[in-house]
């Protein structure tokens, strides 16, 4: 991804595109992994391990 700043991001993909799509689904599972490793749901170790936190 060559994007400098945010306002880049949006012009590039703009809402409804499939890379903005991707992009965000993926950032949001690792905000998700994170919440849960946090509130320990779910193994620091185990995280790693899985190779999640490369």
């Amino acid at each position: 991804m060559d994007i400098d700043d945010y306002p880049q991001f949006k012009d590039r993909y703009p809402r409804g595109s499939t890379e903005r799509r991707k992009f965000t689904t993926v950032c949001n599972f690792f905000e998700l992994a994170g919440v849960f490793v946090l509130r320990g749901h779910l193994s620091e170790d185990l995280f790693f391990d899985m190779g999640f936190g490369l």
